[in-house]
């Protein structure tokens, strides 16, 4: 799972990627999140983690706030840029990265108004490393909201056509 989350974390950092797959490091990497999406919306009266669901619209959500404010747009991308350059200089310091993405979240996301409740135990939830690594996959997945809008994706899809996706998501899975 690590290599996955390498992956999202990765994401944040390609902003002018040249299609999907090298966005998060190789198709291999799709593979998980389409498999974890055809088996959610396979069956979604009975889908066991409906905060899955909830956490992708409330992304998408953001995403779409998020276009409408284009200084904040500018100092993302600049905070982003700053941290990849930081990165690639400290490799061996995870902990610093996923602080530095934290703070881009809490600056630049947090401001837009709406708040992402993160459900679990309270005991994981309250430690800073946990936090700071929560924050980075939300800005993640803002990216990841971003590049659903950006093919054609809305959120009303995620309503209407949850069938659709499950098994486009399932053929691609079966055809790697």
């Amino acid at each position: 799972v690590e290599e996955f989350f390498n992956a999202s974390i990765n994401s944040i950092f390609q902003l002018d990627s040249i299609d999907v797959p090298s966005i998060y490091d190789g198709e291999q990497n799709l593979i998980y999140g389409l498999s974890c999406v055809a088996d959610l919306f396979d069956d979604y009266e009975v889908a066991s983690d409906p905060d899955i669901s909830r956490y992708a619209l409330s992304l998408i959500h953001l995403e779409r706030k998020l276009t409408k404010k284009h200084a904040v747009l500018q100092n993302l991308r600049t905070r982003i840029q700053h941290t990849e350059k930081k990165a690639k200089f400290f490799t061996d310091n995870n902990n610093s990265l996923y602080t530095n993405l934290a703070d881009i979240y809490t600056e630049n996301i947090a401001s837009l108004g709406f708040r992402i409740h993160v459900t679990g135990k309270q005991l994981y939830l309250e430690r800073d490393e946990n936090i700071n690594k929560i924050r980075s996959l939300l800005l993640a997945g803002i990216r990841s909201a971003v590049l659903w809008r950006q093919v054609g994706g809305t959120r009303w899809q995620l309503f209407f056509s949850r069938n659709k996706i499950a098994q486009i998501a399932k053929s691609i899975v079966q055809s790697y």
